[in-house]
């Protein structure tokens, strides 16, 4: 974990807030967790079911969400990462799934409302915006990018009306140490071909991505609650190239890996990312250095080791 992130978001956190993680067993909700822990602060974990979590060798209650329980712990500042991913779209089929995040939609708005909460925090994805003009943003097409369109909206017509301290991290390309399904990320699928000593690079293509940790993400999404800017944020970050990524991730993790790639030139490239202004403006605002891809690496490194 990135100390300097950390310590930025201990230093938004008052001695007497009491922290709401929803989706505690995803990936963000974990990291919000360990990167809270230290505060010593009063902490409800929830998520789809009662379960026990590891998190960093310590056991995690995590209850089965409920907006009664939620409201009983009077949240002060809420971590909000409760969402079905799109990889779900297929098992749950789409009338379900669609059904399922409307919920989740709707509670969040009744969870952001609760009197006794000062900061709330949420989550978007460059999908919102990158299939602008390329694909359809319907529910019936896209449902997740169309769901989380509406989250945003709806989100920041909360913040507008009501006055309320919200901010919405819109997140394109993440890294961190307690992502939960390594092969759907590139970052994390590169690290696990290089350990195998073969890398294999699928796209034919050009594709550049703008990459920040987690821990970046929540820290500076706290901050911005703080700024009193407009509630939804672009993540961002150094630009890189796939094929630099995996360069860096081989040389680091297996310098014997071999890199295989056929690379196209006449294809047009995949610029999936931010402009990075909002995190530009929001890293110099915490005191954040960009953090680079090699620095990304070695902490993922550190932590399995």
């Amino acid at each position: 974990m990135r100390r300097e992130a950390q310590e930025l978001w201990l230093k938004n956190l008052r001695s007497d807030d009491r922290v709401l993680v929803t989706g505690a067993a995803g990936w963000f909700g974990r990291t919000a967790i360990a990167m809270t822990r230290e505060a010593g602060l009063e902490l409800l974990a929830t998520g789809s079911k009662d379960q026990k979590i590891e998190i960093d060798g310590q056991s995690q209650a995590v209850h089965n969400q409920s907006l009664d329980v939620i409201s009983a712990f009077k949240p002060t500042v809420v971590i909000d990462t409760a969402f079905v991913t799109r990889e779900r779209l297929p098992i749950l089929g789409h009338k379900t799934y669609i059904e399922t995040n409307q919920k989740l939609i709707d509670q969040s708005l009744d969870i952001a409302t609760l009197p006794s909460v000062r900061k709330y925090i949420g989550f978007s994805s460059g999908a919102t915006k990158h299939l602008a003009g390329q694909a359809s943003f319907s529910l019936r097409d896209n449902p997740y990018a169309a769901q989380k369109r509406v989250y945003e909206s709806k989100m920041t017509e909360l913040s507008n009306c009501l006055k309320k301290d919200i901010s919405i991290a819109r997140v394109w390309s993440v890294t961190g140490n307690y992502v939960t399904k390594l092969g759907s990320f590139a970052f994390t699928d590169l690290v696990s071909q290089a350990d195998l000593g073969r890398v294999e690079i699928k796209s034919a293509h050009l594709v550049y991505r703008r990459l920040c940790a987690v821990e970046e993400v929540l820290a500076l999404a706290l901050l911005a609650v703080r700024d009193h800017c407009e509630p939804v944020f672009d993540t961002g970050g150094n630009l890189i190239e796939i094929g630099e990524l995996a360069r860096t991730i081989v040389e680091l993790v297996n310098p014997n890996a071999e890199i295989h790639r056929h690379l196209d030139s006449s294809l047009p490239v995949d610029n999936y990312h931010s402009d990075n202004l909002d995190w530009l403006r929001l890293t110099r605002l915490g005191n954040l250095s960009l953090d680079t891809v090699r620095n990304q690496v070695i902490r993922l490194l550190d932590y399995r080791n």
